[in-house]
């Protein structure tokens, strides 16, 4: 499966078209081989980078596809065995975690009986992936851990080496682990760069990016995704990039800058590799629902993420979605929606053997549906140990609201007071508008009379135009191009907003748009 010395002038142009990402002069060089030679070694090894290929594109049945045929083809068991292992990671990656498994075990079979560590390590990392699909990442980072001492660091064990990072990373993020995951990341991303072998490191840089954004290094994750993209784009090694437009997007918009995540899911929407979306999907679809001109649309896009990440029932995003959505299928009335999703949340708990930020969740989506302040209190201690930052100043604001609306809102300001320090050091500029919002309407709650409805409704038509872009973040150039007006005009409709509803910043005003859309939860 990798290029050897004395191998054909053939296989070693093939191997080099496929790595620099001239797919098309790969593909040509690949079916004259096919054409050319009865040579059952040469063919699978011809079929096994025509599945890398596809895997690299994101066609991921496919790939599957024509990795088996190169097991079929291949008579050395090591061959067979890796053939296999990679065809049971792209069927994982497809959602078919039940055919993974089964090849993931012929594999390490043969793997062994070919004495080759690096079949063992990449069939390891595949059945270490079904074990945290399936519920139990702690388990799944005992696998994958095996699995990343037995792959070499070398030539092409560098590459299996990668592979069980991956794998092991994700257990360990999901098991709470974070600090853990990312060295393992950053190791096996200096691995590969030493070998010179940049094949997973898309793949690599994606997961970093995700373990950043969870852990609250925003920074990072946005310099990994640009990484991802502009290597991806340069190779063809397109199957991470959804990854990469999606944390950028909710990095963008958890910043507050709407029109940049606007941005990134409108240029992802060109990128995408099928009609029903590929491995990542479910993460650019997080990131257009928070970038989303109107609730609706965002409840709508959180759906569709929830639905594609049970694919993989388990694996990674469902802790991240579950309490949106319930809190968005709340606002829109949909109580089934909410109770299915707090089942589930709760379901994953159970399996996760006590994970604290998997029980966090089954907490804060159960308190949400009941609004139940005990419940929601346990989620923000739970979050606590599982060191994510920003899920608990989500679960610090949804406390907040389910005590002032028992009418107790001296208890929701100082849960209102840390979510504010939280997502002020998180540079989380919308969940920090949110938050102090909430904490101005805590602090006069016992002399203010129920709020208006509408917080815009004193604006003029033009005026509301004005602000309703200012609060989702355009610039005052950008806000006069769309609305075809001067700066000078729009900078005059911003003063009369911000006399009228007696703020001073931008950050007050984004609450203020974010409240009069319905996007303020």
């Amino acid at each position: 499966m990798d290029p050897r010395p004395g191998q054909d002038s053939e296989l070693q142009r093939l191997w080099a078209e496929m790595e620099s990402g001239r797919m098309e002069e790969a593909a040509t060089t690949a079916a004259r081989l096919l054409v050319g030679t009865p040579d059952r070694a040469v063919r699978a090894e011809v079929e096994g980078v025509i599945g890398l290929m596809l895997l690299r594109t994101g066609r991921l049945a496919e790939s599957a596809a024509r990795m088996r045929v190169a097991a079929d083809l291949a008579t050395a068991p090591a061959v067979k065995g890796l053939c296999l292992a990679r065809a049971a990671s792209a069927n994982f990656l497809s959602g078919d975690v039940d055919t993974c498994h089964l090849l993931a075990a012929q594999a390490r079979i043969l793997g062994e009986r070919g004495h080759d560590p690096n079949v063992v390590a990449e069939a390891l990392a595949a059945e270490a992936a079904v074990v945290h699909a399936r519920g139990d990442p702690v388990t799944a980072a005992r696998l994958a851990h095996r699995a990343r001492d037995a792959a070499g660091r070398e030539g092409p064990g560098a590459v299996s080496h990668a592979v069980t990072a991956i794998m092991l990373s994700a257990a360990w993020l999901d098991a709470d682990r974070v600090a853990d995951a990312e060295k393992a990341l950053d190791d096996a991303i200096e691995v590969g760069r030493l070998a010179g072998i940049d094949l997973a490191l898309p793949w690599l840089l994606g997961f970093r990016a995700v373990t950043r954004f969870v852990a609250g290094d925003w920074g990072g994750a946005e310099r990994d995704c640009s990484q991802l993209v502009t290597l991806a784009e340069a190779t063809g090694n397109l199957v991470a990039s959804p990854i990469g437009w999606g944390v950028a997007a909710l990095v963008a918009a958890g910043r507050g800058d709407s029109v940049s995540a606007r941005q990134l899911v409108a240029t992802a929407g060109s990128h995408r590799l099928s009609a029903v979306g590929s491995y990542g999907e479910d993460w650019l679809l997080l990131g257009r629902a928070v970038a989303a001109a109107s609730a609706a649309e965002g409840h709508r896009h959180l759906v569709g993420a929830w639905y594609c990440s049970r694919q993989r029932p388990w694996f990674l995003m469902w802790r991240l979605i579950a309490p949106t959505l319930v809190r968005s299928a709340l606002r829109f009335g949909d109580l089934q929606l909410a109770q299915d999703v707090a089942r589930v949340a709760a379901d994953g708990a159970a399996l996760a053997h006590g994970v604290p930020g998997a029980q966090a969740c089954a907490d804060q989506c159960a308190g949400l549906v009941g609004d139940d302040p005990d419940r929601l209190a346990r989620a923000v201690a739970a979050y606590a140990v599982a060191d994510r930052p920003y899920w608990k100043g989500k679960a610090l604001l949804d406390l907040a609201r389910c005590w002032t609306g028992r009418g107790e809102a001296s208890r929701a300001l100082p849960l209102l007071r840390e979510a504010t320090d939280i997502f002020h050091d998180l540079t989380a500029t919308r969940a920090a508008a949110q938050a102090g919002l909430l904490l101005a309407h805590a602090s006069d709650a016992p002399a203010r009379r129920a709020p208006a409805a509408d917080p815009l409704a004193r604006l003029t038509r033009a005026e509301r135009a004005v602000a309703a872009r200012a609060g989702r973040g355009m610039t005052n150039p950008q806000i006069a191009e769309e609305l075809c007006l001067s700066t000078r005009t729009v900078q005059a409709h911003l003063s009369s907003v911000y006399t009228k509803l007696a703020i001073g910043s931008r950050v007050q005003l984004a609450a203020l748009v974010a409240a009069a859309e319905g996007l303020g939860g």
